[in-house]
């Protein structure tokens, strides 16, 4: 089984390499995107030696909820996609790391299930309002932000099951897709320009974007849990940060990467690197 990582990264060289290099002891390849307002000589220097990661030259800028957040990850897709046949893509952060084993993961993907987080539309805290309130996150500017959003949201917006006759669905933005999935999603973005359309202007698109695509597509009856872990605390907008404090919390959890870690505590990227590998016991 071949797998594609996807990385969405915009900080951090030394701890994308080490990512990069367990995520390809079993010959999988890596494609990264790197913020385009970061200046990316540090990666390609700090990456040159693995063969087998791409920094892919499609980059755009990235503002949190955002629609180009969607642009580096299609561009990621395609990236991925042309280069090689793959059975699944995985999408990730720059502050994920493997909390399990390659063989484990492998071991779930041969079952041939899309993991990614899908559920209906309204959420608690996932309103309708991410779809039919129009915003301009991409723009950093906020008077622009602000003035733009008025000026879009004096004209009338489409309902997104009447024009493109489509369930809203959200969920957590990372996901891991079988190869028939992504086609499927490649296809209709093509034959449907309309979707982008509507998307761009929504508040967190990547959190409804490719959800409500693969909940209403032909492999709806396949979907599963995402297979990355994070801890939260109820009432807080991010997840915690992963310390030597809280990790046994997220290395209980039937997931294979873990998010958010420090990007310098390689301190406790070697203690869990040892426990993936069986050298240290988990410890509660």
């Amino acid at each position: 089984m071949k797998v594609a990582f996807l990385v969405l990264a915009h900080r951090a060289p030394a701890y994308i390499r080490r990512l990069v290099d367990v995520l390809s002891e079993q010959g999988d390849t890596i494609f990264i995107h790197i913020d385009k307002t970061v200046d990316i000589s540090s990666f390609e220097k700090t990456l040159s030696s693995q063969h087998s990661t791409h920094l892919i030259s499609n980059r755009y800028p990235i503002t949190w909820g955002g629609f180009n957040m969607i642009r580096a990850t299609n561009a990621l897709l395609e990236s991925a996609v042309t280069w090689g046949s793959f059975d699944y893509f995985y999408l990730l952060s720059g502050q994920c790391f493997p909390i399990k084993s390659l063989p484990w993961l492998k071991q779930v993907l041969s079952g041939g299930l899309d993991h990614i987080d899908c559920q209906p539309m309204p959420q608690l805290s996932k309103p309708l309002t991410r779809l039919t309130k129009r915003v301009l996150n991409d723009v950093k500017s906020r008077a622009l932000r602000r003035l733009g959003g008025k000026i879009l949201n004096l004209m009338p917006v489409a309902d997104i099951q009447v024009s493109l006759g489509l369930l809203p669905y959200a969920g957590s933005q990372w996901w891991c897709l079988n190869r028939d999935t992504v086609e499927y999603i490649r296809e209709y973005l093509q034959a449907h320009p309309e979707y982008d359309k509507f998307m761009r202007w929504t508040h967190v698109s990547d959190e409804m974007y490719y959800q409500t695509l693969v909940a209403n597509g032909p492999n709806s009856g396949r979907i599963s849990n995402s297979l990355t872990g994070t801890i939260w605390v109820d009432g807080e907008r991010s997840p915690e940060i992963i310390t030597s404090s809280n990790v046994s919390k997220l290395l209980c959890q039937k997931v294979f990467l873990g998010r958010k870690f420090e990007t310098d505590d390689f301190a406790l990227l070697d203690i869990v690197r040892d426990i993936v590998t069986g050298a240290t016991a988990i410890v509660h």
